[in-house]
């Protein structure tokens, strides 16, 4: 892939990403998230990208923010990482000065999953943290 073709791609996600942040900021938020997975699926399989993981920070305790920069306090803002950056970015940070490990990948797979155990326990929350 040349770099004008990388260019273009890096700019429709980009604004593809813009669109979703300005919709799952509405108070409905909750309920699009299914959408918004479902959307990102797609956009991967488009575009054949591998980014399958969110990283926790156990340093900072919150998610990293997409392109590596910042943390965030949400999973609907996190960055998404490919299975090989996400693990590069731990192995770098390993192991904290109190011997937990301070970034730890996680299949957005098992977010999903743990998302709609809690959905199923706890039918009348109306927690937005996804």
């Amino acid at each position: 892939m040349n770099d004008e073709t990388k260019l273009a791609l890096v700019k429709s996600s980009l604004d593809w990403l813009e669109q979703w942040i300005e919709k799952l900021a509405r108070p409905d938020c909750e309920a699009r998230l299914v959408d918004f997975l479902a959307a990102m699926d797609t956009f991967r399989e488009e575009h054949n990208v591998q980014a399958t993981y969110l990283i926790w920070s156990n340093e900072h305790r919150a998610w990293w923010g997409p392109g590596r920069i910042g943390y965030v306090p949400s999973v609907l803002l996190a960055g998404w990482y490919s299975r090989r950056d996400a693990l590069d970015i731990c192995t770098k940070a390993m192991p904290g000065s109190d011997g937990t490990l301070n970034e730890i990948p996680v299949p957005i797979a098992d977010i999903v999953v743990m998302r709609d155990a809690y959905r199923e326990k706890y039918p009348d929350r109306e927690d937005e943290w996804l």
